[in-house]
């Protein structure tokens, strides 16, 4: 299949970023969820109040169950004419006392899941709006348009990536902690898109917070990430899991992989609205473009961010400016290597545990929608003020991550040694 063309149909646009924002005054109808991501929502807070509720019964009825077993079992010891001793009493004070442990035990493993806080903030470096404000202009515009709150914190991250999340945080020492509302854009993105396909991924991840995946889902989402901290799914922690932790990820194995199920669809399925919402307001085929291009990255590594750092520290090469590179490798890309990933991304099966949808069928979602194309083709850096000292700033935050990860990774190795 080949490569999808940017529309050229319509006239160009200032090189400003102004032109992207000029459409964005009339807000845009929101599509309603349907009714199976409204039942997949209400399952997932039907599992949460499940959860709650059954493992505290759980713990009362094994208590409960070990008493009547234990009484059981002295009624029966008497019957067959057997006299009571102090031995016999304390084993039975023993096994009680041990089943009450037990009981403690997974209901303090479990029952404190619901409440943990497992998010962190996200790597990047803060922008500010008195340093980029064609940036900001261009999201306070696109968020006039979905009629949502813009962003209280915007990051540049280091990545190929883009997000919008709701992260609590402290402003100042003694002070409550808050949630703000904190859009994520990926440098990764910035250095190889146009202005208008960017501006897709704006309102594609502000369609997430029109539509409340950022507000109804963070204590969803909360708790799926504290269950799979649970699980050992989330590399963390320096030390061996203890037989409580491996006892409760066992326990937790039915109900982990049932609630995953249920999450990854309603995830899906508001990635096909942010698309949906996305296209209407900045055109089909830019965010097919945008989709294209985002979903290139994992099928050709070398463009990754990450393997590209890792390439780069393996060799011991000067990291001064890692997107200097990755915009070289991005214009070295041949047409037949790009034609292939794309033939790859195309015939890429779906999968029910995957959290975003195969492109091909993103990319049919949108067959039915007609709105003019955004026709900005300057490239997206100039909606920041200095991007190439922000390409050194962000890659010293690269640096650190690298050198965190090397340490972890060489723990890892130790204690894989000791076990051996």
């Amino acid at each position: 299949m080949g490569t999808a063309q940017p529309d050229t149909e319509h006239s160009p646009a200032r090189q400003d970023g102004k032109a992207v924002s000029r459409r964005a005054h009339k807000p845009v109808p929101r599509f309603r969820p349907t009714l199976r991501h409204r039942a997949t929502k209400l399952l997932l807070v039907g599992l949460m109040i499940l959860f709650v509720v059954l493992v505290p019964a759980s713990a009362a009825g094994l208590c409960y169950g070990g008493y009547r077993l234990t009484r059981a079992a002295l009624h029966g010891w008497t019957a067959l004419g057997f006299g009571l001793h102090a031995k016999m009493m304390l084993a039975v004070l023993a096994i009680d006392l041990a089943i009450v442990g037990v009981s403690m035990a997974l209901l303090l493993g479990l029952f404190p899941l619901v409440f943990l806080r497992p998010d962190e903030k996200p790597p990047g470096k803060l922008l500010s709006r008195t340093e980029h404000p064609r940036l900001f202009t261009l999201i306070d515009r696109m968020s006039k348009r979905l009629d949502v709150r813009a962003p209280d914190v915007c990051l540049l991250s280091p990545f190929d990536e883009a997000f919008i999340c709701d992260l609590v945080v402290v402003e100042r020492e003694g002070a409550r902690p808050r949630p703000v509302r904190a859009l994520a854009l990926g440098a990764g993105f910035v250095v190889h898109s146009r202005l208008d396909e960017f501006a897709t991924i704006i309102c594609h991840e502000l369609a997430h917070a029109a539509a409340g995946d950022t507000r109804a889902a963070r204590r969803i989402h909360r708790f799926y990430r504290a269950m799979q901290v649970q699980m050992g799914l989330i590399a963390g922690g320096e030390s061996e899991p203890n037989l409580l932790d491996r006892t409760i990820a066992r326990l937790l194995l039915g109900y982990y992989a049932l609630f995953s199920l249920l999450h990854a669809h309603e995830s899906r399925c508001c990635e096909y609205r942010a698309d949906r919402v996305a296209a209407e307001v900045c055109g089909p085929q830019n965010t097919r473009n945008m989709l294209i291009k985002a979903h290139l990255i994992g099928f050709i590594p070398e463009l990754g961010i990450e393997s590209l750092v890792r390439e780069l520290s393996m060799t011991e090469s000067p990291m001064e400016n890692v997107y200097q590179e990755h915009r070289d490798r991005w214009q070295r890309l041949s047409r037949k290597r790009r034609e292939q990933a794309e033939n790859e991304m195309f015939m890429q099966k779906g999968s029910v545990r995957s959290s975003h949808p195969q492109l091909a069928q993103r990319l049919r979602s949108l067959a039915g929608v007609k709105a003019p194309e955004l026709s900005a083709p300057a490239p997206a850096a100039q909606l920041f003020e200095d991007w190439n000292q922000l390409e050194r700033d962000i890659t010293q935050v690269l640096v650190r991550l690298g050198r965190a990860a090397f340490r972890f990774h060489l723990k890892s190795l130790d204690r894989q040694l000791q076990r051996a």
